[in-house]
């Protein structure tokens, strides 16, 4: 699943999932837009924040998995 689309689906803002992970919200922009995929460190800890619904595969090439 697009982090993108769990932000939306869990009725966050970019915001807060921004602060979650420390991060600053334009940081967490890219990594939701695809424009930047995070480093390992934080593709770990978003499959753990999301309960893994997004995995280090959905940051991949930009091809999303919304099978979910």
């Amino acid at each position: 699943m697009q982090l993108s689309k769990y932000i939306e689906k869990n009725e966050m803002t970019v915001a807060q999932a921004a602060r979650d992970f420390g991060v600053i919200d334009q940081t967490m922009r890219h990594w939701a837009a695809g424009r930047r995929t995070p480093r390992p460190k934080f593709m770990r800890k978003i499959m753990a924040w999301s309960r893994g619904y997004v995995t280090p595969l959905d940051f991949l090439d930009g091809e999303q998995d919304d099978t979910e």
